[in-house]
C-alpha cells in the first residue's frame, strides 16, 4: 500500500519498496554489454595483430644505433651541485668582475645597478624624424 504524499507530506520514508525486476534487468543488460565490447575488443585486437604481422616493410637500419649519452649521466651529489649552482649564482649577482675583458665589459652588483638607473635613468633613443618627443 503507497502512502499519499499529498495528504501526509512528513511521512518521512519511502512507502513502497523498489522493484527488483527493472533492477535485474540494467544489470543483465549491463552485463551483456560488458562482454559484447569485450569480444569486440578481443576480435579486434586479434585482427589488428595479424595485420600487423602481413606487412613487409623494412627494418630500418638504424635501429641497432641506440646513442647513449658519454657518461657520467647522473648526478653524484645533487644536493651539492644545487648548492654551488646557487653560490655561483649569488657570486655573479653581488660581486664585480669581467664579463668580457677584451671589449671592456664589466659587471657590477645587482643592487649597485639598480641604485645607478635610479640616479640617471634609462637611456633613452633620440625620437626619429618627423616623431614627437
Amino acid at each position: 500500500m503507497q502512502r499519499d504524499l499529498e495528504k501526509d507530506p512528513h511521512s518521512g520514508y519511502e512507502a513502497s519498496d523498489a522493484e527488483v525486476k527493472p533492477i535485474l534487468i540494467f544489470l543483465i543488460g549491463l552485463a551483456g554489454l560488458i562482454v559484447v565490447a569485450l569480444v569486440g575488443m578481443a576480435v579486434l585486437f586479434n585482427f589488428l595483430d595479424a595485420r600487423l604481422g602481413r606487412t613487409d616493410r623494412e627494418i630500418s637500419p638504424l635501429i641497432d644505433t641506440l646513442q647513449i649519452p658519454p657518461g657520467p649521466r647522473l648526478q653524484v651529489d645533487p644536493a651539492q651541485e644545487l648548492k654551488d649552482l646557487l653560490d655561483w649564482e649569488e657570486r655573479m649577482l653581488t660581486g664585480y668582475g669581467w664579463v668580457d675583458e677584451d671589449t671592456g665589459v664589466f659587471r657590477i652588483p645587482i643592487g649597485r645597478a639598480i641604485e645607478i638607473v635610479a640616479e640617471t635613468g634609462l637611456p633613452a633613443r633620440a625620437p626619429r624624424e618627423g616623431e614627437e618627443e
